[in-house]
């Protein structure tokens, strides 16, 4: 059986996502949210790549793998972050990241909690 690493595995593929589409709306949406959603990650240290140029703006060629995010960030991007991309295709406020520092807060509250004897 093959040796998979799972550090190597894509999380988040910004060119690709931009490239499934050539409507400019698509794009310019799918550059809000993803700007947004790394700056939280950014401001909270959950990944250790660059996600911005010197001006600011969003890496359109970043590829973000397992071994790029902490432990939170994956967890929060495999339980957190598809529903809040679906409340945010829903209401266009790419600045609510309430959904995404509640998943946050319960990934911490967790961690914190010693195992069970």
């Amino acid at each position: 059986m093959e040796n998979i690493n799972h550090d190597e595995s894509v999380v988040f593929d910004i060119a690709a996502i931009l490239g499934a589409s050539k409507s400019l709306s698509y794009k310019a949406q799918v550059e809000a949210q993803f700007a947004a959603l790394l700056q939280f990650y950014v401001e909270n240290e959950l990944i250790s790549v660059a996600c911005f140029d010197e001006c600011g703006r969003l890496d359109k060629n970043l590829l973000i793998r397992v071994r790029d995010l902490t432990s939170g960030g994956v967890w929060l991007a495999s339980k957190f972050v598809p529903g809040w991309f679906r409340a945010r295709d829903r209401d266009n406020n790419y600045s609510n990241v309430g959904i995404l520092k509640n998943g946050l807060n319960e990934w911490k509250s967790k961690s914190l909690t010693p195992p069970s004897a």
